[in-house]
């Protein structure tokens, strides 16, 4: 055996290894019975109408995503519980913050976490935080319509979401 060979397969399993240690401990395939969107943290605040409006377009985000990882019949798996602590639609709508004069976009933000649940326990808490800069996507041709914007700031954390699940 030659020692370039040796070397190759030490680098080979060196980078298996590291790639592994990357991944999350669930990401070959998390699959869920059902996945439910917790918006009680906006309802505590005050939020009650903007929460079922929140919960309303992040589900259905979510299912696209989630599409192929969602077997309700599967009594077994454990549920997705996708918890949403807040939003922020960012107010200032022409871009700039007032000192950049429009040079940097406006970016609205959702935070919460993924919980996977089983038999009552919480198994995994996967928290995440999306940032979605407006200059890229739908968003950025209707800056006035909060409809659009949260729907695009959905799809992104429900992709960002995924990600962290590992389904």
């Amino acid at each position: 055996m030659s020692r370039s060979f040796d070397r190759r397969a030490v680098l080979g399993a060196a980078a298996g290894l590291l790639a592994s240690a990357a991944l999350p401990a669930q990401a070959a395939g998390q699959r869920f019975s059902r996945i439910v969107v917790d918006v009680e943290p906006l309802r505590a605040k005050g939020l009650g109408g903007f929460a079922e409006t929140v919960s309303a377009t992040l589900g259905p985000a979510l299912a696209t995503e989630f599409a192929g990882a969602v077997d309700p019949r599967d009594r077994s798996a454990p549920m997705l519980v996708v918890r949403v602590d807040s939003v922020m639609l960012n107010g200032n709508l022409n871009g700039g913050d007032g000192r950049h004069s429009g040079k940097f976009g406006v970016t609205d933000y959702m935070e919460g976490a993924g919980l996977v649940v089983a038999n009552g326990k919480v198994l995994a808490q996967y928290p995440v935080l999306g940032a979605y800069d407006n200059v890229m996507g739908p968003a950025v041709m209707a800056p006035n319509n909060f409809a659009v914007r949260l729907k695009a700031l959905s799809a992104f954390y429900a992709g960002w979401m995924r990600r962290k699940v590992g389904a």
